[in-house]
């Protein structure tokens, strides 16, 4: 067998692989969301007014949401318990006073670990959630949360969510077009309205390309220049049609990238004077009470 049979064969084998991949893969059938939150592509981009917390998203995944959803906390906790590296943990005190797995976005939690040697303790509020349900009937769970720097007080900000965006904000990304729809998120119609505006800009070029074409061989065989005049015109009116069309598909870029909604994005603003209360290990291994008051 030689090199061109043994590269078509790589390349048939490679096709039939990722025809079976995506065959395969599991599809998603039902979502929180039309779009993916802003937080679920990347969290080091949201602002934050001082650098005493950081953010973290969490994963998990199972058969029941609300399951999920009430211990989003407790897996929070244990998720920080790994990441950080705490051994020997034994015991591990969470505020968990919500009902129906609801949290308080303006509640500072509490996440304390008494090792053998020593007490860590982490402060933590949830920002946002989003799941998704793929063909196997398993939920994937994704929660937002600040947590403090072990260490460091935390001063929290507050966390509204929104689909919102500023016109402009949109409006000028979008004199490229496409750009606007995907900065807010809205990836699959933004690359729609590139391939629109692609679609529209070659047709344009190749309708005056022919139009050229036949306007050339009118003059070099004029006995059928009649035949030719009627082609010119022909793709003269699809070029028109052509440009309508880009035309159209700009414009709406522009409407839709000033007004449409978007991801849903955290909006960061300073924090607010909070009142919490939250259990803790003292260092002597008891647990309390913990009152906290910011302003």
């Amino acid at each position: 067998m030689n090199n061109n049979a043994y590269k078509r064969s790589f390349v048939v084998l490679t096709a039939l692989l990722l025809f079976v991949n995506l065959a395969i893969a599991r599809k998603i059938i039902d979502k929180s969301d039309n779009i993916r939150p802003h937080w679920m592509e990347r969290t080091d981009d949201i602002y934050r007014y001082n650098y005493t917390y950081e953010y973290r998203c969490i994963a998990d995944e199972g058969k029941n949401l609300q399951s999920l959803i009430d211990n989003r906390l407790i897996n929070f906790a244990l998720y920080m318990q790994q990441t950080n590296k705490i051994d020997g943990s034994i015991d591990r005190s969470v505020l968990s006073t919500n009902v129906n797995g609801e949290m308080n976005t303006k509640t500072v939690y509490k996440i304390a670990y008494q090792t053998q040697t020593s007490v860590k303790e982490f402060d933590c509020k949830y920002i946002d959630m989003y799941w998704e349900l793929d063909s196997d009937g398993i939920y994937h769970l994704y929660t937002l949360f600040a947590v403090s720097i072990y260490g460091i007080e935390p001063q929290f900000d507050s966390y509204p969510t929104s689909t919102h965006y500023e016109p402009s904000e949109g409006l000028v990304r979008s004199l490229v077009p496409g750009w606007g729809q995907i900065y807010k998120g809205c990836k699959v119609k933004g690359g729609l309205i590139i391939a629109g505006e692609a679609l529209g800009v070659g047709g344009i070029v190749a309708s005056y390309s022919m139009k050229a074409s036949y306007e050339k061989l009118m003059q070099e065989d004029p006995k059928h220049i009649k035949d030719y005049s009627l082609f010119a015109n022909m793709w003269q009116n699809i070029g028109y049609g052509c440009i309508a069309f880009t035309a159209a598909v700009y414009i709406y870029n522009l409407i839709d990238a000033a007004v449409a909604p978007g991801a849903r994005r955290v909006i960061v603003l300073p924090r607010e004077n909070v009142f919490t209360i939250a259990p803790a290990v003292t260092h002597d291994g008891s647990v309390g009470i913990a009152m906290k008051y910011n302003f």
